[in-house]
């Protein structure tokens, strides 16, 4: 998929990281920059559509930036951060269920019986 980064970039990776464990917004940005197009290619071999994708991306980075302090270590970083086939799935099905619900209820005008 991608290139492992070389020891340097590790390096200055893991004291991102480190840095975002202790809440600097500006740091973590830094790491979405990097991290945001990986994982959205990622994703995109996981779901149908951009849409899909886009809003996997946001909930794993809003997810990283909430369990950030809880990563022990920082080399665990990046398979932490991506997000679980299980999670992806169990979106799509969340997701069918909302578009399932709000058709009913277009098409039914919010009665049911």
């Amino acid at each position: 998929m991608f290139e492992s980064p070389d020891d340097d970039t590790r390096v200055q990776l893991f004291k991102l990281i480190e840095l975002a464990r202790a809440r600097d917004e500006q740091t973590f940005t830094a790491l979405f920059n990097y991290y945001s197009p990986r994982i959205c290619s990622y994703l995109a071999g996981m779901v149908n559509n951009l849409e899909d994708r886009d809003e996997l991306a946001q909930e794993t980075f809003l997810r990283a930036w909430k369990e950030l302090p809880n990563l022990r270590h920082p080399s665990r970083f990046k398979p932490w951060l991506y997000p679980s086939e299980a999670r992806v799935f169990r979106f799509e099905q969340d997701w069918t269920i909302t578009q399932l619900w709000i058709l009913q209820l277009n098409l039914f005008g919010g009665q049911f019986s």
